[in-house]
């Protein structure tokens, strides 16, 4: 399926939202929207990568570059595990992407910084996938771009906010997610 189809597919749901919308509403929204907008991302990044890197790899790399440095911090965003994290590091390190240095307040930890080659190729890479989304925003007027970036910055201060009410409710994210199993799985019958 196209983009300009499913442009106009996302105009004619637009269209036929009710001039009001509920919480529940919003938030099938947000779990139907995310998923393919997220795959169109996924796709653009293999391609300017062009066999060079993995999408994991140039999320590790972008996260690096945005000022994360260590192993655990980037096992904990990128959601995998530290053997995981570890194993990508050192393939990077070996490619000469990646470096890793000493932390100069603790020397039991080492601190990731991409090498010149590495950020040189990731800029790269960054910039041939945001010049193929850019290709997208030719299809929509000025406005809807502008609410498309007030949107997403709705929904990115929305989701930093979320953790820390569930701070101030006493409960984990864990526990949240189990009463949502629990109380998904109690609707159900």
């Amino acid at each position: 399926m196209g983009l300009a189809h499913k442009v106009s597919g996302l105009e004619k749901t637009l269209a036929s939202l009710p001039g009001s919308i509920t919480d529940l509403q919003a938030a099938d929204a947000v779990l139907d929207f995310i998923p393919p907008v997220m795959q169109v991302i996924r796709d653009e990044i293999r391609f300017a990568a062009r066999g060079s890197f993995t999408v994991p790899q140039i999320r590790l790399m972008a996260n690096v570059y945005g000022g994360l440095s260590s192993p655990t911090e980037l096992a904990e965003i990128l959601g995998v595990s530290l053997p995981a994290i570890s194993k990508m590091v050192d393939l990077l390190v070996a490619r000469g992407f990646l470096t890793r240095e000493e932390h100069p307040a603790n020397r039991k930890q080492i601190v990731l910084k991409l090498s010149p080659k590495g950020r040189s190729r990731f800029l790269r890479t960054q910039s041939v996938a945001r010049d193929r989304v850019m290709t997208g925003m030719t299809l929509i007027t000025e406005t809807q771009k502008l609410d498309l970036v007030k949107g997403l910055a709705v929904l990115a201060e929305m989701m930093r906010v979320r953790p820390r009410r569930l701070e101030e409710s006493g409960m984990t994210a864990d526990e949240s997610d189990s009463d949502l199993v629990s109380a998904t799985v109690g609707n159900e019958e």
